[in-house]
């Protein structure tokens, strides 16, 4: 990498880890919503994967 996609680089990165945050985030307000209602059932579980999939998704990409 030279000294001009270094900058877009990090962009990206920041860019990145911002959308994972806020999708983490969102699909835990459902996850609390869900068990709010009593309702632990599949409903509460494809959110659950999803944030698995997003917290190891970065360890494939820094390869």
């Amino acid at each position: 990498m030279n000294q001009q996609e270094t900058p877009s680089a990090a962009k990206s990165e920041k860019s990145k880890s911002i959308l994972n945050a806020v999708l983490i985030g969102f699909l835990i307000g459902i996850v609390l919503y869900s068990i709010y209602n009593n309702s632990l059932g599949l409903l509460t579980l494809i959110p659950l994967f999803f944030i698995f999939r997003l917290l190891n998704r970065p360890q494939k990409d820094k390869d």
